[in-house]
């Protein structure tokens, strides 16, 4: 056994999972080589079984935790029909199986091109888009000049060239849109910064309670003496 260990990397006192999976190894092997000339000794029968059983319970923890030795024990020791299970991974000589595997292929192959084809239609419709939302926004600067909204301010003035006037609107409309998006943005933004503050303001509270229960004490103690 101690050389099986210093042959496998480890120390003959190492108390590590991977030594543990190494000695269990060696100990049913040793076991098994016994029941071959005993094979009707039903105790160490159940006690190979029991080893083994502690043996698996072992090796999940080890594959759980060390993966890489999980796979390098298995390899060096030779221990079969304990892997990971791929549900994924079905026999090929069924038809059911292969009729599932179709069945998934296709369905992928459909989800690829269904998303091909609306890549596809993005791009196409992109520039159409943009040029829609180009047409609306100078119809909104045509009729913010034409309206003159901005007839208050002490610059304007009712004899202006169309192009000045329409490039105060244009300029007007871009204020609306910035003050829009900060409004919108702030309204999104005010539930985590209410969130963020909340803590401050328990804590605030709490702190209030407290000094009003030490000055009620204090005002106790005062009317005890007295």
């Amino acid at each position: 056994m101690n050389e099986k260990l210093r042959e496998l990397g480890y120390h003959p006192t190492d108390t590590s999972t991977g030594a543990e999976v190494v000695r269990m190894t060696v100990r049913i092997r040793q076991k098994k080589w016994m029941l071959q000339k005993h094979p009707r000794n039903l105790i160490m029968f159940r006690a190979t079984r029991a080893l083994v059983h502690a043996r698996w319970r072992t090796l999940r923890l080890l594959r759980a935790t060390n993966m890489p030795e999980f796979l390098r024990l298995c390899e060096a020791l030779n221990i079969t029909g304990y892997r990971h299970i791929d549900p994924f991974e079905y026999p090929t000589t069924d038809p059911v199986v292969e009729r599932k595997k179709a069945v998934r292929e296709e369905c992928r192959r459909v989800r690829l091109l269904k998303l091909a084809n609306c890549k596809l239609n993005i791009a196409a419709a992109e520039q159409n888009f943009y040029k829609r939302k180009q047409d609306q926004l100078n119809q909104l600067v045509d009729q913010l000049a034409t309206l003159e909204l901005f007839s208050e301010h002490p610059s304007s003035n009712q004899s202006d060239d169309p192009a000045v006037r329409r490039e105060r609107a244009k300029i007007l409309l871009e204020q609306l849109f910035d003050e829009t998006v900060e409004a919108r943005q702030n309204e999104v933004l005010r539930g985590v910064q209410e969130d963020q503050l909340s803590w401050y303001r328990k804590e605030q509270e709490i702190r209030e309670k407290y000094l009003a229960q030490q000055a009620e004490k204090a005002a106790r103690v005062l009317r005890k003496k007295r």
